[in-house]
């Protein structure tokens, strides 16, 4: 089964204060194969700048930002080609995302996946749509 993952999962996996059950059973799922983690290019930029950011701030769950990055990487998370532009744009104005994480979102509407995230904006559109979502967010959290 394909799932969407969005920085903020990644972000989950490798900062102390961000650390849930959820992200612990996800991170499982994957590296048993369980699951098949795909996600837009735009990812790794995403990922990058959480660890040199997160890295300043001593916030990493350990390691140097490069070592945990090709940690990451052998996760063997499936970088998709970007969405059609179209889609992204209409789906960004129809739920007040950023146009990144409406790339996300088309994505995982466009490979019928499972969308992981906990960015509240993203998650509550993916709800909107029917999506299966795999987030750390309390149904409190997911209300509007």
């Amino acid at each position: 089964m394909n799932v969407v993952i969005d920085a903020s999962v990644a972000a989950a996996w490798v900062i102390r204060e961000e650390k849930s059950p959820f992200s612990t059973q996800l991170l499982h799922e994957v590296t048993s194969g369980e699951v098949n983690p795909i996600t837009i290019p735009l990812f790794w930029y995403e990922v990058r700048n959480i660890l040199v950011t997160n890295d300043r701030r001593g916030r990493l769950g350990g390691g140097s930002p490069i070592h945990i990055l090709q940690w990451l990487r052998l996760l063997s998370i499936q970088v998709v080609p970007d969405p059609i532009d179209r889609a992204v744009l209409e789906l960004a104005e129809r739920h007040r995302l950023t146009a990144y994480d409406a790339c996300y979102l088309a994505l995982a509407i466009s490979s019928k996946s499972d969308l992981a995230t906990n960015d509240r904006q993203l998650a509550r559109a993916a709800q909107a749509w029917g999506l299966p979502l795999r987030t750390a967010l309390s149904a409190e959290q997911l209300k509007l």
